[in-house]
């Protein structure tokens, strides 16, 4: 350990992993370990309150200027590997398919409400939000995800992003929603 925060024990063991020669039978499992551990920093990451449709109706001006606020305990994990397939399997073996091995799998790690979720992303989409959570804007982050992959679909992700409800505000060079509060 690092640090004497049991919940950060986590965060680098999926790079131990990927170096510890026995592991290596096992090319999913450091991935798998970076999921788990943004479940735990997901969990304990603050409150914030997502907008509401209406809220997110109400900006002022085009997609090129709003910048889009996350919520705190947003994380993403992109693997060559179906690392939520592999996650799910092992929380509900009882009640899972096979999974097919060669599919690559991004992960939306949120805890919107009291309870973290893990939601499979489509393709492109883990881009899209890391370009989102480094400030980009909705359509540079746009532009970003539509290079890195030819199949990103700007509606299926933000229709995912809208049912996640992991925005928490928006923001141009001369507005803000939610207004900050008051000192």
């Amino acid at each position: 350990p690092r640090s004497p925060v049991l919940m950060t024990y986590g965060d680098d063991f999926g790079d131990f992993i990927e170096t510890f020669p026995p592991a290596r039978s096992v090319p999913y499992l450091a991935d798998v370990a970076r999921l788990e551990a943004a479940l735990t920093r997901a969990y304990h990451a603050a409150d914030a309150s997502p907008l509401t449709v209406d809220e997110l109706a109400s900006a002022p001006c085009g997609w090129e200027q709003i910048h889009v606020e996350l919520h705190p305990s947003v994380r993403i994990i992109m693997s060559p590997y179906p690392i939520v397939s592999i996650w799910e399997a092992h929380m509900r073996p009882d009640d899972y398919p096979m999974i097919d091995s060669a599919m690559a799998e991004d992960a939306l790690v949120a805890r919107p409400d009291l309870d973290v979720e893990v939601h499979r992303l489509p393709p492109g989409a883990a881009v899209y939000l890391s370009m989102l959570l480094r400030g980009a804007t909705l359509k540079a982050a746009a532009d970003r995800a539509v290079g890195s992959n030819s199949r990103f679909d700007l509606v299926t992700t933000l229709s995912g992003i809208l049912a996640s409800r992991i925005i928490v505000g928006l923001r141009s060079r001369y507005w803000q929603i939610p207004e900050p509060a008051p000192r």
